[in-house]
């Protein structure tokens, strides 16, 4: 695991990691935020005490996430905001899926960064909820998996080994001994500039 900074609260300790495509599959009791199969930054909890207090700051909504994905799908928009219920899919227990009226609700925005014709982009998502699936399934509802995506996509002919092109980039929290807000950061990861390269010849644009 590649630690990025530890930060000890009124006694509690946090650490804010780093998460790699190796080390991707971990798995904690005390892990707050960040998708599984998703790379980059990751909160973990120390002891009961800290993830008490990071749950409450979720659960209250004065956490923000910023993640990157990179989607197949032809999207209009520069920026919108997705705005339903998540529910588990009755036809596979594994997925969850969209409803407009039963579920838990689920907002996502999302802002395009670059567009690789109408086949591909690369967005900035700031999800408002946690829900399970939250970001995979909204990029799904709006026919722009993330590529990669095991569960919600297709393989790619472009890019047939990719894995999920999702990566946790910024998370920022608010410290209670400042009552400052913290931003964790993790570098792009080189599999998403090496896929960026690879469109920008794809399609003839340069870099």
């Amino acid at each position: 695991m590649f630690i990025r900074e530890t930060v000890i609260i009124r006694g509690h300790l946090f650490t804010a990691c780093s998460i790699t495509e190796k080390n991707s599959r971990m798995n904690s009791p005390m892990m707050i935020s960040g998708p599984v199969l998703c790379t980059g930054i990751l909160i973990v909890a120390k002891n009961p005490d800290a993830h008490h207090f990071l749950s409450e700051q979720f659960k209250n909504k004065k956490v923000r996430k910023e993640y990157l994905a990179i989607v197949k799908g032809k999207i209009p928009l520069k920026e919108g905001i997705i705005s339903n219920y998540l529910m588990r899919d009755p036809s596979d227990r594994k997925k969850f899926t969209t409803d407009e009226n039963r579920g838990k609700s689920a907002v996502t925005r999302f802002t395009v960064e670059k567009k690789w014709g109408n086949e591909y982009a690369l967005l900035h998502l700031y999800p408002s909820t946690g829900r399970t699936h939250q970001l995979r399934v909204h990029m799904r509802h709006i026919k722009c998996p993330i590529v990669g995506d095991p569960l919600y996509g297709r393989k790619c002919p472009q890019f047939p080994e990719s894995t999920l092109m999702l990566h946790a980039l910024e998370l920022k929290i608010t410290l209670p001994s400042t009552g400052e807000e913290t931003v964790f950061t993790a570098p792009v990861p080189e599999r998403f500039t090496e896929m960026r390269a690879s469109l920008d010849r794809l399609y003839q644009i340069s870099s």
